[in-house]
């Protein structure tokens, strides 16, 4: 039962995170690519993390 509870809230923490850096990924687009590829990239680690909590 814990063990769920813990996938659950790590799964919301790690959600919060992507959306930040989606965010941070959309406004660095208007100033330096290469800073917005870096913030997606992580972004999308964090997407394969959650993901990975499943399986």
């Amino acid at each position: 039962m814990t063990l769920d509870k813990n996938k659950a809230r790590r799964k919301e923490r790690l959600l919060k995170r992507y959306k930040a850096l989606m965010k941070e990924a959309i406004a660095f687009s208007r100033i330096n690519r290469e800073m917005s590829a870096q913030k997606s990239q992580n972004a999308y680690r964090i997407l394969d993390d959650i993901e990975n909590l499943h399986g």
